[in-house]
């Protein structure tokens, strides 16, 4: 009696039964580790996450409130905070400088110096105000980026080491891969985001009291990541990430624009026809 196929099917049940019991166990290890840091910084759990949306939790960094969202891009996951900035029309990127930027350079691309050799050769620097950029990115705001940079280098993921820091519309944005995702990962994160955050606060000096305000963070989802302004008018949408784009903003850039993302292709979401 052959009883190969009778193992066999046994075998692919077996398999069946552990990849469930790893999943389920997997992701309520992730529920606890949100939990987790829902407590610790006095938040509250906005969006579970799924096939259709991000997790995405509120949090609270000293006397403000704040952002925490869970995005992939491409095959890498990502953890972002979003914290309200007093300067809505004050425009700054910093990004990991890497062969691609480096040629980048060579072709015209903005690349600000602030003269710190060793910071302006680890990160590509853009913005409006060049002047700006320099007065707020002081030696004590380039220590917590430098510093957020390097969180977590003892990984064995060298990709543990990229970042993305972002002034926009009202928004201090900081990206990170996020790696296993563990409550001890992302709570550093957050507290190495909240040190540039206030050291950021005090190179700007602007006397605007964010807290007394009240203010509201803007969805970035409803800004063009090319241009920064309202998506409106003839849109396409990236097929990978989801974000909009202005249809004539995803030409010129070529691609989706999105930190970490850069599909070329994209379909229309409304007004007029999108670029495939």
């Amino acid at each position: 009696m052959n009883d190969g196929p009778v193992f066999g099917f046994f075998l692919f049940i077996a398999v069946i039964i552990i990849i469930f019991v790893v999943a389920t166990l997997s992701q309520q290890q992730a529920q606890a580790n949100l939990q987790q840091v829902v407590r610790k910084y006095r938040g509250k759990l906005l969006y579970a996450g799924g096939f259709f949306s991000n997790t995405k939790l509120s949090i609270q960094v000293g006397s403000t409130q704040g952002e925490l969202e869970y995005v992939r891009r491409g095959k890498v996951d990502y953890m972002v905070i979003r914290l309200p900035w007093p300067e809505a029309r004050f425009r700054c990127q910093l990004q990991v400088e890497d062969a691609m930027k480096k040629l980048g350079k060579l072709m015209g691309m903005q690349d600000i110096q602030v003269g710190n050799f060793v910071f302006d050769d680890l990160f590509m620097i853009s913005g409006e105000d060049e002047r700006a950029v320099r007065e707020l990115l002081t030696p004590s705001v380039q220590h917590q980026i430098v510093r957020l940079y390097k969180l977590h280098e003892r990984s064995s993921m060298y990709s543990y080491r990229d970042l993305e820091v972002t002034w926009m519309r009202g928004l201090l944005a900081i990206t990170k891969p996020r790696g296993s995702g563990s409550a001890e990962i992302v709570s550093a994160f957050i507290d190495a985001a909240a040190d540039l955050y206030e050291a950021a606060l005090g190179a700007c000096n602007s006397g605007i009291e964010i807290i007394s305000e009240k203010r509201v963070l803007v969805d970035v989802k409803t800004a063009c990541p090319v241009c920064s302004d309202e998506l409106s008018g003839a849109l396409v949408q990236c097929t990978a990430c989801k974000t909009s784009h202005h249809r004539d903003c995803w030409s010129y850039f070529g691609s989706c624009a999105t930190y970490g993302c850069g599909s070329k292709r994209c379909r229309n979401v409304g007004g007029g026809r999108g670029a495939a």
